[in-house]
């Protein structure tokens, strides 16, 4: 394994700093070898000086100097002690045994200690008489260097490790600089516009500004590009005059939301209608006129800022179209509605007024039908005069209340009366990228399996999405192990915010580990404008265990996540409504031809969502998309054991 830079610094540190107390501790030993060496000479010799004069005074009695060496070997340690006349043989000798020293004998033998005999001459009446040769035992000499030496070692490796500690955090203090430029570096490759603190070291600064100076360059590009795609986009699908969608987007857009598994089941759809435009335009003049119709979009425009999956359009000149994904709530807004704008509007002229009609709406009902029972109701709250309101009600209900719909949506948890759905996604060879799961429940024992349009909104105010999508991960795991195939799961804005959803996830996958890059886990798109941080340390906990996290539904906000590069996941989903129409539509090519070339720079991979028609798919592909689901994933042209496309490492 390659050693990164600061990993080969502290090597090249600890090698250092061992090798130089290595050094400095053999060579005081050496030291101390030849100071306790030089030592024991002198002390040779000075006991030779002694020796020869005591015997100096015994005049040459035989018996007398063999009792004086023998005391001098016993008494003083000396191993040996040589008297010679002359060039004779030695007239007295004695020897006494070595003492084997402590010290290892490996020990011995590389320190060796061979001090030189002390040397001294025996005179009697001022003559020479004899030549003393003392020689003294080394084994405390041994003993003295093994002592110190292991003393030394004590100190040399705490001396070792202070300095390898020192030096840790010198290496850290330069490390940090460098990791954080490596990760800009990293970061810039992936299309990611990080920004590092211009570090102390001179040699770094420029380095680190220079990184910093091409981020903000090729920040502003994302910035200016992404600008040029909201305008687009807006083109493509706004009023010029009050920026809302115009009719045409609104119904792909509502088709789009109410085609999705996870869509709303029901809801409710408000009509409002400025009365008699064309006539304010002529009494009251133009300016007039155009600020009455400002007004009432300022309005409508104010609930898709609050509500998620909310839709506001203007549907022709005077009339102005609100969907709100939850049901019960006609009535409430209808009235809420007509009371603000009779307020607003009171300014502007005596004949300025509304007519505001409402309808309850189910999942099953076709759009047509629901803009039908809209006009129905404007035309009834016409007929009551200015500020008119009408209602009708949802054509079906749920019975047995809520508390009976959130037992039911526990029990078939706690049970598993589970599945997941199987929703190819191909690409351009129709192969299989992965296999979307929408998460279905069986409400009622033996009943069939519900898509999450039926009980996602009473999950969400019974706060049991964050076990419902653990649930469907869970189960996508198991399918994982099964075959291998990957697979996308659908996770709820609720659970993000969750804190502990992201723990348990965790948990789950090192439980079950899956192939890397199997796990899909699919987040709104909403999810990064309200709650980045959130998003992006979800992101941050579950993509090391090998999952992939991405935006589904995206497109309409796309644009407004500020920091989109710094949010760290891997794909994008572009939503159906953006999608629908390419074939024929110049400019929703160019919308979506500009948004893979605001993401391919991020490193994302982008996919389709929804497409039903062939033609649609095969323009997608020619504009550069990695894969396309819906309706035409699943026509007969494509296998039904489809081969699975080889994740790609981005």
């Amino acid at each position: 394994m390659a050693l990164s830079l600061t990993q080969r610094l502290a090597v090249v540190c600890a090698a250092g700093v061992v090798l130089a107390v290595a050094a400095g501790w053999v060579l005081h030993v050496a030291a101390v070898r030849d100071r306790i060496e030089a030592d024991w000479q002198a002390a040779n010799h000075a006991a030779a000086q002694v020796l020869a004069a005591a015997l100096s005074r015994l005049d040459g009695d035989t018996h007398r100097l063999d009792a004086a060496l023998a005391a001098a070997t016993s008494d003083s340690g000396t191993l040996r002690v040589r008297l010679t006349r002359g060039d004779t043989a030695p007239a007295a000798e004695r020897d006494t045994p070595a003492r084997p020293s402590s010290a290892p004998a490996w020990w011995v033998r590389i320190w060796d200690i061979e001090p030189a005999a002390g040397v001294a001459t025996v005179r009697h009446d001022g003559v020479t008489v004899a030549t003393l040769e003392v020689t003294a035992a080394t084994a405390p000499a041994h003993d003295a260097l093994w002592h110190t030496a292991r003393a030394m070692l004590g100190a040399s490796v705490a001396l070792a490790w202070t300095a390898m500690a020192l030096a840790g955090v010198v290496v850290c203090r330069l490390g940090r600089p460098w990791q954080q430029l490596h990760e800009q570096a990293t970061q810039l490759a992936l299309g990611r516009r990080a920004q590092v603190d211009v570090p102390a070291h001179p040699q770094l600064r420029a380095v680190a500004e220079s990184l910093n100076a091409a981020a903000r360059r090729t920040r502003a590009l994302f910035e200016a590009q992404a600008a040029q795609i909201e305008a687009l986009r807006r083109q493509a699908t706004c009023d010029a005059d009050t920026g809302l969608l115009h009719r045409a987007a609104f119904v792909e857009q509502v088709h789009a939301l109410l085609g999705r598994e996870d869509g709303p089941a029901s809801g409710s759809l408000v009509i409002v209608r400025l009365a008699d435009l064309a006539g304010l335009n002529r009494t009251l003049g133009r300016e007039s006129a155009d600020r009455a119709v400002r007004v009432v979009a300022e309005l409508v425009q104010a609930y898709p800022a609050r509500v998620g999956d909310c839709l506001a359009a203007r549907l022709n000149g005077a009339d102005f179209a609100l969907l709100l994904p939850a049901p019960g709530m006609a009535a409430e807004t209808a009235e809420s509605i007509a009371g603000a704008l009779a307020s607003a509007l009171a300014g502007i002229g005596r004949n300025v007024h509304v007519h505001v009609g409402a309808v309850e709406f189910a999942h099953t009902r076709a759009l047509g039908d629901l803009l039908a029972a809209a006009d129905l109701a404007l035309a009834r709250a016409e007929a009551d005069g200015p500020f008119g309101i009408h209602v009708v009600a949802a054509d079906s209900a749920r019975h047995g209340g809520e508390h009976r719909w959130f037992e039911a949506i526990s029990d078939a948890l706690a049970q598993r009366r589970v599945q997941l759905g199987a929703q190819p996604v191909l690409d351009a060879q129709r192969r299989v990228v992965h296999v979307e799961c929408p998460l279905r429940l069986q409400l009622r024992a033996g009943g069939p399996f519900e898509p999450a349009s039926h009980w996602l909104p009473l999950a969400q105010r019974s706060e049991r999405v964050p076990e419902a999508d653990l649930c469907a991960i869970t189960l996508a795991l198991e399918a994982i192990a099964g075959d291998a195939r990957p697979r996308a799961v659908h996770v709820g804005a609720a659970s993000v915010a969750d804190g502990g959803f992201a723990m348990r996830v965790q948990h789950r996958l090192r439980e079950r580990p899956p192939p890397a890059g199997r796990l899909w886990l699919d987040v709104p798109e909403r999810m990064a404008v309200e709650q980045f941080e959130l998003l992006q340390r979800f992101a941050q906990l579950v993509r090391p265990l090998g999952v992939r996290v991405g935006l589904s539904h995206a497109g309409l906000r796309l644009t407004r996540i500020e920091r989109l590069y710094e949010l760290g996941v891997d794909h994008v989903k572009l939503d159906a409504s953006l999608c629908a129409g390419v074939a024929s539509s110049e400019v929703a090519r160019h919308v979506v031809r500009a948004t893979v070339a605001l993401l391919r720079p991020l490193s994302l991979r982008v996919f389709a969502e929804g497409v039903a028609d062939a033609r649609d798919a095969a323009v997608l592909f020619d504009l550069g998309l990695d894969g396309v689901g819906g309706a035409w994933a699943h026509a007969p042209a494509a296998p039904a054991a489809a081969a699975v496309a080889a994740p790609s490492a981005g």
